[in-house]
């Protein structure tokens, strides 16, 4: 009888002592529905399963070919915000990933949402031209890859689609000077980003034209002087006796004509940049009567 005593008094401190099981919440259980967040896609390394979720997933595999799949294989559990690659794949195989959300603190498991994955090497762009065609932008591609649709995206948006190799869209469509190209197989399964980045087109600035062209009569020297031209690099000054012409090119703002005039001298001067030339100044300058 005391040692039934004791065991009765030993089993009751040990149930006393025992860490009670933390009841879980109602709102968990509702809020664990299907995984929603989670971005499926055939890569060059496999199969890449990205947990957009902020509860743990759990990942499991099976392989069939038919439509449906009874027997699948634990592979891993993944952090919120974390990335699997399934390396394990071969080409032209059908697999089914069975993604469960798991709750962080009870882990307690989401009903399953099931991905369909026919694996198959991404499809890649060779090379891709294009040309500006008033507002509108023509797209030409090159690829070994049989594909079932082309899209163009730019802002994050769809702007073009094709099931061709040639597609043309809207130049404001074109978002931050970049669009991005992708080919789409026969299972659904996107190809590799092609990104195309389209230059800035520039403003054209040309120089202003010079305000003012004068000649100094220094003795027999004759120089040319004229204002500054806002923009200009250099100027051009041309100057003509009858059809007889002289052509200088300087940065300066004045250039000594290297000659004797009996009569008059045209003068035209034109400021010059990387974006063009101005409009000319022109002047007709006459040798002053000997007294």
């Amino acid at each position: 009888m005391r040692y039934v005593s004791i065991l009765l008094l030993s089993l009751f401190v040990l149930s006393a002592c025992g860490k009670r099981t933390e009841p879980v919440p109602k709102s968990v259980l509702f809020d664990m529905t299907p995984p929603a967040k989670v971005v499926v896609s055939v890569t060059d390394e496999g199969v890449r399963i990205e947990n957009q979720e902020a509860e743990k997933l759990k990942i499991e595999k099976g392989v069939s070919e038919g439509e449906e799949c009874s027997v699948f294989t634990r592979l891993v559990t993944i952090d919120p915000k974390s990335v699997y690659v399934d390396t394990e794949v071969q080409a032209g195989t059908r697999y089914f990933y069975r993604l469960r959300k798991k709750s962080i603190k009870y882990g307690v498991l989401s009903e399953p949402y099931m991905a369909k994955v026919v694996y198959a090497k991404p499809m890649k762009i060779n090379s891709a031209d294009y040309k500006k065609d008033g507002d509108f932008y023509t797209v030409t591609i090159v690829t070994q890859d049989n594909f079932t649709r082309f899209d163009a995206y730019s802002g994050g948006k769809t702007i073009a689609q094709t099931g061709g190799k040639t597609l043309r869209f809207p130049a404001g469509d074109v978002k931050d000077n970049a669009f991005t190209l992708i080919l789409t197989d026969y299972e659904g399964n996107k190809g590799i980003p092609y990104e195309v980045a389209v230059p800035v087109e520039k403003t054209l600035m040309p120089p202003a034209a010079v305000a003012t062209v004068s000649v100094l009569n220094i003795g027999r020297d004759i120089r040319i002087v004229w204002t500054d031209s806002e923009r200009a690099q250099s100027y051009n000054v041309k100057a003509c006796v009858n059809v007889s012409c002289e052509t200088f090119s300087t940065q300066a703002t004045s250039v000594a004509y290297p000659k004797q005039i009996k009569s008059c001298l045209d003068i035209s001067v034109t400021a010059v940049n990387a974006d063009g030339e101005s409009a000319p100044k022109k002047i007709r300058y006459c040798k002053p009567e000997e007294e």
